[in-house]
This record gives structure tokens, sequence and C-alpha cells, in this order.
């Protein structure tokens, strides 16, 4: 098998970072994702929540 005839597996890597789960960003990256791995069904998502990660690192404020 020649190099070029390989496939590549695809990835995404989809990174939240709002303390504010119903922010805008949060459903377009979502939405993103989902229509990516319709078109890619052997690609990997990879998702990153930072606020959920850091757990109590991240102090969400309310700027209002």
């Amino acid at each position: 098998m020649k190099p070029e005839d390989e496939e590549v597996q695809m990835k995404v890597l989809q990174i939240d970072s709002s303390a504010r789960t119903s922010c805008v960003t949060r459903r377009l990256t979502a939405k993103f994702a989902e229509e990516w791995r319709k078109n890619h069904p052997v690609g990997e998502v990879i998702q990153r929540d930072l606020e959920a990660d850091a757990g109590a690192a991240v102090v969400s404020l309310d700027l209002g």
C-alpha cells in the first residue's frame, strides 16, 4: 500500500471555555461538531470544557 492510499483519520478539537452553559458559542460549537460528525463518520471529535475541567478554579462573574 502506498502512503498516499492510506486514509487519514480526521480529528476536531472542540474547546468550550465560557462559564455560562447557555452561551451562544457553546451552542455553535456543539452544532458544528454534530454536523462535522455527520460528514466524517470515522473522524473523532475531542471535546474539552475548560470551565468544567477547571472546577472551582474558574469563577463565573455576572458582568451584566
